[in-house]
């Protein structure tokens, strides 16, 4: 479960991440900052100025809090963890058997202004290592950056709902049915 907020300095995301009782946490504990966070259950944040923007800013964080932060440009290759190092909050805690993270990003760090009327691209991205699961936001294909799948934030633009236009479905039955929704997204 995701939420994001900002201000005139951050953007602002919070995430609780859903476990079944039992479920096995794969942590490591005093992990380096940059280091292979990625190799245990984390969250990882992938921001973009635009989806035509080969360069990238990527968030990793841990259940315990530690962090790997890169600059990353997916055309040319590579990225840059050991020298970008900003400064961001970053807090996890526990509900019941849930994770949570919060993170609050300045947008200086960013580099994006949060103006009315432009947007950025963003994926998040869940590692989920014991169980060899990996989701994504923008449900990827083949990396949590492909850019022509990313997420488009809109700053102070009108949000409009869908409306059901028609439902359609053939005889129901006791059980499982089939329905045709009709979606009209503005």
């Amino acid at each position: 479960i995701v939420y994001m907020a900002y201000d005139k300095e951050n953007l602002y995301i919070a995430a609780e991440c859903l476990e079944k009782p039992g479920n096995i946490i794969t942590r490591q504990a005093n992990l380096p900052r940059d280091s292979k966070i990625y190799s245990v259950d984390s969250l990882e944040l992938l921001i973009f100025r635009d989806r035509a923007d080969a360069d990238c800013r990527q968030f990793i964080t841990d259940i315990d809090g530690h962090r790997y932060d890169a600059l990353r440009n997916d055309v040319k290759g590579g990225s840059d963890a050991a020298g970008w190092n900003p400064d961001y909050v970053v807090q996890t805690g526990k509900k019941g058997d849930n994770w949570l993270l919060f993170w609050a990003l300045p947008w200086k760090i960013l580099n994006i202004t949060p103006e009315s009327g432009k947007e950025f691209a963003f994926n998040m991205a869940r590692n989920k290592i014991a169980e060899k699961n990996y989701s994504s936001l923008a449900g990827n294909r083949n990396s949590f950056a492909e850019r022509d799948r990313l997420v488009k934030i809109y700053f102070d633009r009108k949000t409009y709902r869908p409306t059901i236009d028609s439902v359609a479905s053939g005889t129901l039955v006791e059980g499982s049915n089939m329905l045709a929704v009709t979606l009209n997204n503005p």
